[in-house]
């Protein structure tokens, strides 16, 4: 009995070592860096010199996570707030071509609309495509009306022309589509004025609402990685 005890204590050890330190853990809201989320929820798609594009996919979670430290807004605005962005996601999108001389000639949301179409890829390699929603709970309007001189005061030109469309989050059995903690892909399809389409795509989960596992060398490991890039250590699920 006391030799097996020596045995289990020495393999519990070398486990141990063996393993990073942590598993994948969900943060708590109010520990997210609400700065590291929107860089995570922002990408854009590929294309030539001669045009800029940024897409921002903002889900629910981000608006969660703006007020979960925010004292200045009353519990009850909180609630109206959060209760009417929750069957959405949105997608806010600025485009422009790009002049020889650097000179942005940005698009008006209906040219960015007849062209967007967002697509998400499940884990299980389903692809489903995500629309715009349909009477859209007035507050929100209202609401992305309020964030839009943030936007701008924040960005300049580029937040006067990003463009925000309220996506339907939940399909007819009111299941979720896309969840930012769930690993699957979205796909962000745009045209431009030359007719070319053009394709951003955002891995998910989102890296910013995860405790950050740890590969051997001390490195942070981001949630979408199945292996270590140095060690190739297969990180723990």
């Amino acid at each position: 009995m006391k030799n097996m005890l020596i045995i289990i204590i020495i393999l519990t050890s070398v486990f141990l070592i063996l393993c990073p330190i942590y598993a994948l853990e969900m943060k708590p809201l109010a520990l997210v860096n609400a700065d590291e989320f929107i860089s995570n929820i922002q990408v854009s798609a590929p294309c030539d010199d001669d045009h800029f594009n940024i897409i921002w996919w903002i889900p629910f979670e981000y608006w969660q996570c703006l007020y979960e430290n925010d004292d200045s807004t009353s519990i009850a605005d909180k609630e109206m707030i959060l209760n009417s962005f929750k069957p959405y996601s949105i997608i806010g999108v600025c485009q422009a071509d790009v002049s020889v001389f650097g000179a942005f000639n940005f698009y008006e949301i209906d040219e960015v609309g007849e062209m967007l179409e967002v697509i998400y890829k499940a884990e299980s390699g389903i692809r489903y495509r995500i629309r715009l929603a349909k009477d859209i709970d007035p507050n929100v309007n209202m609401l992305l009306d309020i964030f839009t001189p943030i936007f701008r005061a924040a960005m300049g030109n580029m937040g006067e022309n990003f463009h925000f469309f309220v996506l339907t989050d939940y399909d007819s059995k009111d299941t979720r589509m896309i969840n930012p903690y769930y690993y699957g892909t979205l796909y962000i399809h745009l045209g431009t004025r030359k007719s070319k389409l053009i394709e951003a795509q955002l891995a998910l989960p989102v890296n910013a609402l995860y405790v950050p596992r740890i590969c051997p060398n001390g490195k942070e490991a981001h949630v979408t990685w199945k292996y270590c890039p140095w060690s190739g250590q297969r990180l723990p699920d």
